[in-house]
């Protein structure tokens, strides 16, 4: 056998633009093209030489691979595409071939093409005149994206943290292509329930030059709005979405957006797979946390805005989702660059300067003797449960340790005492005596309004809202109540009136305020509970610490010591990183803890 010491061939690549479609040619100096793919398998292989089809061998350490691989792995690029020496590839990956190929040959059409994406000409996109000095230069720059994707028939995932209005920019597209939309069909708004009339208020306020139409109550009300003529703009729920899936699979819609798109990051529930079949000619999604939990989130919405574009989940997960969640940072920021071109995300400490301060603050509570005994009781008796459970499900050996999650009833004990932490009567009804919380909560309520301000109570649990509400009737302070048996009309309405009026106490479950409303009248909030999803968390903040906000925003979290509470902030933390390491968002829920991580919570 021959070594051959003097041959390094070179790997030279290029991009072209031809019509909707990359031209990608790689060669290797005199190397064939169907021997470039034998030598990058043996590269993949860790082998240090490759023995060409002549006998001879090349020392793969003399040739810089590491581009080639990459680009092959993310793109999915076959081995048959790499013989042929020359791929082609959809025009969304020109961005990532961009930022990825660092000594590649750019034609003038590749090159022409991603400037105009990247340096976007504020010339090119007009504001429509009804929002002209209603933007903020941010907000003018998130409407342009939309603009370019439109353009370049992409789809994107507007995701700016809560309260930079991705409403209003979504608005001002859809204003501006108003004409062309016309000649198509309408636009349809997919968005939690407790918004759809939110939605139709604000297009009233902001551009009520379109036609908007609520699309909810009955079948008959919802038959008559879709039946309505000369409509621009309908509005619906997610449930309703996939209710009526076959009507609005019938319609040729201009452009799908979806609110709080993590409604669909579970892309094998019905709803998800309902509205990915709607036909659509444009798809946006808005979302301050399109990933909470897990990676399977975002390749969910991707598939919804730009379908294929991450593969089929199956591969997603082979190719990202196991390393990164391993801990490989290298596979994270490769996954960044991918997306990163079609999910556009700014932060309020970066865009708006001039929005008042936010000051958080933990008030740490501590139990009485009867209540401390009471919590001790139930957490040793979970201690035990779960530990049991562990063990069980240990011998099960099909499945990987992440995947094997607690039962029904550990998670029912589990809310039985975060319910102890905050009042024992929620999980007992004959316990007497109050929970160390309740007087904590009511002294900031009443120490705010005494100083003018608002207050904004947040609880999972609508029955520690009912006793707060006691507490504060007894004291003589008004408040409003929003839960999930408030209407969605009447939301909105008590927003407006509170932000309006001299109500001094606002107490908001979380599943039902916690997005959409705007309650800037409010400028001190109390967390009542933490809750397992950070996001969540700071989405509500966001109801008062938003555009329109004139005072300093005080955030408290209300803590009982020693308790399952504390060990929860602390795990919050941790489970931030990885979003943080995608798109800087931040996320946990109860549903996701594997059976250690809940032992970690219950030993501290």
């Amino acid at each position: 056998d021959r070594l051959i010491s003097d041959r390094k061939p070179r790997i030279t690549m290029g991009v072209s633009l031809a019509g909707n479609l990359i031209d990608l040619d790689v060669s290797a100096d005199d190397l064939p093209a169907d021997e470039l793919s034998l030598v990058l398998g043996s590269y993949r292989r860790r082998r240090r030489y490759h023995r060409l089809k002549s006998g001879a061998f090349i020392d793969l350490a003399d040739m810089d691979l590491a581009d080639l691989d990459r680009i092959v792995s993310d793109l999915d690029i076959s081995v048959s595409q790499l013989a042929s020496g020359h791929i082609e590839l959809p025009a969304y990956r020109a961005f990532y071939l961009d930022e990825t190929l660092h000594d590649a040959r750019r034609e003038t059409s590749f090159k022409r093409y991603v400037d105009r994406f990247e340096s976007i000409d504020p010339t090119r996109y007009r504001i429509p005149d009804a929002l002209a000095g209603v933007l903020r230069p941010y907000q003018e720059e998130g409407f342009r994206w939309l603009s370019a994707l439109a353009d370049m028939e992409f789809g994107g995932i507007l995701a700016d943290e809560m309260g930079l209005g991705k409403t209003l920019q979504l608005m001002a597209f859809l204003l501006d292509r108003r004409d062309e939309a016309r000649g198509i069909g309408p636009s349809l708004i997919v968005c939690p329930a407790s918004l759809v009339y939110n939605w139709a208020a604000e297009f009233e306020r902001f551009a009520p030059d379109l036609s908007v139409e609520p699309v909810a109550g009955s079948k008959q009300e919802r038959m008559t709005a879709r039946a309505k003529n000369g409509i621009d703009v309908y509005v619906t729920s997610y449930d309703l979405a996939r209710i009526d899936a076959a009507e609005w699979s019938a319609k040729r819609l201009y452009c799908c957006t979806l609110d709080e798109a993590q409604y669909i990051k579970n892309h094998g529930t019905l709803t998800a797979r309902a509205i990915k079949r709607l036909d659509a000619r444009h798809r946006f999604a808005l979302t301050g946390t399109p990933m909470e939990n897990r990676l399977s989130e975002i390749w969910s919405i991707f598939d919804f805005v730009m379908p294929g574009f991450l593969g089929s989940y199956m591969r997603f997960k082979e190719k990202f989702e196991l390393d990164i969640v391993g801990g490989d940072q290298d596979r994270a920021r490769r996954l960044a660059s991918l997306v990163g071109p079609f999910m556009l995300r700014r932060l309020k400490r970066d865009v708006l300067t001039d929005l008042p301060e936010k000051l958080e603050s933990v008030v740490a509570v501590r139990m009485e003797s009867k209540q401390r005994k009471l919590y001790d009781a139930c957490e040793q008796k979970l201690r035990e449960e779960l530990t049991v459970q562990r063990k069980e499900r240990k011998k099960n050996r099909e499945l990987p340790p992440e995947l094997r999650r607690p039962s029904v009833e550990v998670l029912a004990e589990l809310t039985r005492l975060r319910q102890v932490c905050c009042d024992p009567r929620l999980a007992y009804e004959d316990y007497k005596g109050a929970g160390a919380k309740l007087d904590a909560i009511c002294d900031l309520v009443e120490s705010a309004a005494n100083d003018g301000q608002k207050t904004l109570v947040f609880s999972q649990f609508t029955s520690f809202l009912d006793l707060i509400a006691q507490r504060l009737d007894a004291s003589g302070i008004l408040y409003f109540t929003i839960t999930g048996s408030t209407p969605k009309r009447r939301r909105v309405a008590l927003a407006e009136t509170f932000n309006s009026d001299d109500t001094p106490a606002f107490l908001i479950s979380l599943k039902a305020g916690g997005t959409g409303l705007n309650l800037t009248g409010a400028s001190v909030v109390v967390h009542a509970d933490p809750w397992w999803n950070a996001a969540a968390q700071n989405q509500a903040t966001d109801r008062a610490h938003r555009i329109g906000q004139e005072r300093a925003v005080n955030v408290y979290r209300v803590i009982t010591e020693g308790t399952i509470e504390e060990r929860i902030v602390r795990l919050q933390e941790q489970k931030s990183q990885l979003a943080e390491t995608i798109m800087g968002a931040e996320g946990m829920s109860l549903a996701n803890l594997t059976q250690d991580e809940l032992l970690q919570l219950l030993e501290g």
